[in-house]
């Protein structure tokens, strides 16, 4: 059995047209039953009705033209707001001064509800571009999911932490899109809870990294719910800084307690026997006082580090035009004994007399830590070189040499001179350079002891050399 095809109702003009003609030929037709007229007066009253004809079809062919010109552009700006200017223009061409009234009521409404739509649709492009600008713009990576974990959108941080294209993942499962599965476990865990959640996780793209998650219920204009946003922050840095805190109190506890378990052994073994053997006594009593020293370096160390180390430290440098040389001399002559009880030599090379923007007092303080540690691992007999030449600062300060701000160099960096320390000591194995910065780290620490060091002696350098450059 055929469907049958469901014929179009007819459109307006033929509606009106149609009814018009019909009643023009009527009217024709009367007129020329009840008045028999001449030929030559039929042929006037036909054309006069021929042209009546015409006339009205031409004002209802206008009228329908004009309707339809406002319906199709009408129906375009139902499809597509940006058609609605394209409705306007329509109204305001076409109906200027419409002498239908029906025609210029609807006319007016439609000039009026198609301005009012367009300052709508700018209201709401303005709100979308703010939101968009804010959300853009934050630190945090921002995920919208609906409740089949569908992504809706993420911002620009997202894109990066997650290592994905927003255009590409909008409408996916966030599983298709990010493959990483504590995050999964923790969007399921919030979406299950149907409240705010907090968390830990770690995304292992870009490398292993610790993110703090937060998921909160996203609701629309009606406050129903219609998914979750999951905010995550990066706080791996903020989690090594916590272990180095926490490495720190430790070395510091640990550095202090030798000292101070050797000084009330000796002090308990000098109350028991102070009268009965001197020379023990002054032995005891210069052990006390060594660690009573090692103590103190520690402590003072510790400090002027969290003085080069304050917000603000570059500013109160004090910093005024020396010669390297005159720096190295300081802190060599400190060293001479040491240098000299084991025969060692202490070389100047390069351009010791290049001008430096420094403190003194800490650009001596670095040469002389660099120094002390090349006297003190290096045998007797040999030569340690120091070196010095023109070079640009680029930023960071983690190398073997000192490089601080002055008056030489050019090109992309900062012109800084480089004081490098060489020995012909034992050396460094590779795997201990990356911490060899570090506070308290020690390659071998029984001999670092043993020797007398605090641990932070290279620390200080860099940081000196960092507060410099």
């Amino acid at each position: 059995m055929s469907t049958p095809v469901p014929t179009q109702p007819p459109g307006l003009k033929s509606r009106l047209l149609l009814p018009m003609l019909t009643a023009q030929v009527v009217v024709f037709v009367v007129t020329l039953i009840a008045a028999p007229l001449s030929p030559g007066a039929i042929v006037g009253v036909s054309i006069a009705f021929a042209c009546m004809g015409i006339v009205t079809a031409a004002l209802v062919s206008r009228h329908c033209a004009n309707v339809r010109a406002l319906a199709d552009a009408a129906e375009r700006a139902s499809r597509d707001p940006d058609d609605a200017s394209e409705l306007r223009i329509i109204v305001a061409a076409r109906f200027p001064s419409e002498p239908s009234r029906e025609l210029a009521s609807i006319a007016a409404s439609l000039r009026v509800m198609s301005e009012r739509h367009a300052q709508q649709l700018a209201l709401f492009r303005a709100r979308r571009n703010e939101q968009d600008a804010i959300l853009q713009s934050m630190d945090g990576a921002l995920i919208a999911l609906d409740p089949a974990q569908h992504v809706l959108s993420l911002n620009r941080s997202a894109e990066r932490m997650l290592g994905v294209n927003a255009q590409s993942t909008n409408g996916r499962l966030i599983q298709e899109c990010v493959r990483e599965p504590e995050l999964n476990d923790f969007i399921n865990g919030a979406l299950e809870a149907e409240r705010s959640s907090v968390d830990e996780i770690r995304l292992l793209v870009h490398g292993p990294r610790v993110v703090r998650a937060n998921s909160a219920r996203l609701l629309d204009g009606e406050g129903e719910p219609v998914g979750i946003i999951i905010l995550l922050t990066d706080i791996t840095e903020l989690r090594r800084l916590e272990q180095v805190r926490s490495d720190f109190a430790a070395n510091v506890s640990h550095e202090l307690r030798t000292p101070i378990t050797n000084i009330k052994g000796y002090t308990e073994t000098l109350i028991e026997s102070f009268q009965q053997d001197p020379k023990l006594t002054k032995q005891f009593l210069l052990t006390i006082k060594r660690n009573a020293d090692q103590m103190d370096a520690i402590v003072e160390d510790m400090l002027l580090l969290t003085r080069i180390e304050r917000p603000g430290a570059e500013s109160q440098l004090a910093a005024t035009p020396t010669t390297a040389r005159s720096v190295i001399n300081a802190a060599r002559a400190r060293l001479e004994p040491e240098s000299v009880s084991k025969r060692i030599e202490i070389e100047l090379l390069g351009e010791p007399d290049l001008q430096m923007m420094v403190n003194p007092r800490l650009a001596e303080h670095a040469v002389f830590n660099l120094l002390a540690n090349a006297v003190k691992y290096s045998p007797a007999d040999t030569r340690i070189r120091v070196t010095v030449k023109p070079t640009l600062i680029e930023g960071d300060a983690d190398t073997g040499a000192f490089g601080v701000t002055g008056n030489g160099g050019g090109g992309g960096g900062a012109g800084g001179v480089e004081i490098e320390v060489a020995d012909e000591g034992p050396g460094i194995a590779p795997e201990h350079l990356p911490r060899l910065w570090e506070r308290f780290y020690r390659v071998d620490k029984a001999r670092s002891r043993e020797q007398g060091g605090t641990g932070l002696g290279l620390s200080i350098v860099r940081h000196i050399a960092l507060v410099h450059a």
